[in-house]
C-alpha cells in the first residue's frame, strides 16, 4: 500500500524545489550572516564548544523512503509507504493563509477554506450554469437594495419592499439548484475523518481512509 504523506500544489511549502520569499526582506545582510554563523573572525573558541553542544543534523532514515513525483499540472506528491496499519492518511496543502489577507479584510483565508467544502461546478449542484446565472441576478438585486437602504430616511420604502421580495425569490430559486453537503457525503463514503485548517501561511485539507469499506467498518 502506498500512503500519501502529503500532496500539494506548486509553490506549497515543504517541496524541495520551491521556496517562498520572506515577508521580512529588509533584514540587514550582516544580520543574516551572523545568524548563519558565516561572518569571518567571529566565533573563535566558541565554535568548537557550540559544535559539541549541537551535533550536525543527521538525516532520518525515513526520508529515504519518501517517494516524490510531480503531475503534469504541477501538483507535487510525496508518498511514504507504511505497511504496519491498513490506513491511508493524506494532506493537500495550498500556499496561502492568513498572512495573505488584505488590510481590513482579515478572515478571508479562513472563509475560503470553508467555501471549498461547499462543492464544485459538478459536486453540490444540479445545474451549475443556471445557478451561476441566478447568482449574477442575486448580486445585482442585492446591490440595488443596499443602495436604496443606504439612503436612510430618503429611501423609497415601496422599492425596498419590492427588492427584498425579489431577492428572496431569487435566493430560493438558486437554492433549488444546490445539493446540500454533497461534498461531505462524497468524502464520507470512503473516509472516516476529514478536516481542514488555515494557518499563517498555508491552508491544509486532510483525510484518513481505512482499507475496508464503510459498511464493514460499521459492522465492526
Amino acid at each position: 500500500m502506498r500512503l500519501p504523506l502529503s500532496f500539494m500544489t506548486p509553490g506549497v511549502r515543504g517541496g524541495a524545489t520551491v521556496s517562498r520569499p520572506t515577508r521580512q526582506s529588509g533584514t540587514p545582510i550582516a544580520l543574516l550572516i551572523l545568524l548563519l554563523g558565516g561572518a569571518p573572525g567571529i566565533g573563535g573558541a566558541t565554535d568548537s564548544a557550540s559544535a559539541t553542544r549541537n551535533p550536525p543534523f543527521e538525516r532520518p532514515g525515513i526520508f529515504d523512503r519518501v517517494e516524490e513525483f510531480r503531475l503534469e499540472n504541477g501538483m507535487l506528491w510525496l508518498l511514504l509507504p507504511r505497511h504496519d496499519a491498513p490506513t491511508a492518511y493524506g494532506r493537500i496543502r495550498f500556499r496561502v493563509g492568513n498572512v495573505d489577507n488584505q488590510i481590513g479584510q482579515t478572515g478571508l483565508a479562513h472563509m475560503f477554506e470553508h467555501m471549498a467544502f461547499k462543492g464544485t461546478d459538478r459536486i453540490g449542484t444540479r445545474d451549475s450554469a443556471k445557478e451561476l446565472a441566478l447568482q449574477d441576478s442575486v448580486r445585482l438585486v442585492g446591490a440595488a437594495l443596499s443602495q436604496e437602504v443606504a439612503k436612510h430616511q430618503r429611501a423609497d420604502t415601496a422599492r425596498v419592499s419590492r427588492l427584498e421580495a425579489e431577492l428572496e425569490r431569487l435566493t430560493e430559486r438558486q437554492i433549488s439548484f444546490t445539493i446540500p453537503n454533497e461534498f461531505a457525503k462524497v468524502y464520507d463514503q470512503y473516509s472516516f475523518d476529514y478536516n481542514a485548517y488555515t494557518s499563517v501561511d498555508f491552508t491544509e485539507y486532510s483525510l484518513i481512509r481505512q482499507s475496508f469499506s464503510r459498511c464493514e467498518r460499521e459492522k465492526a
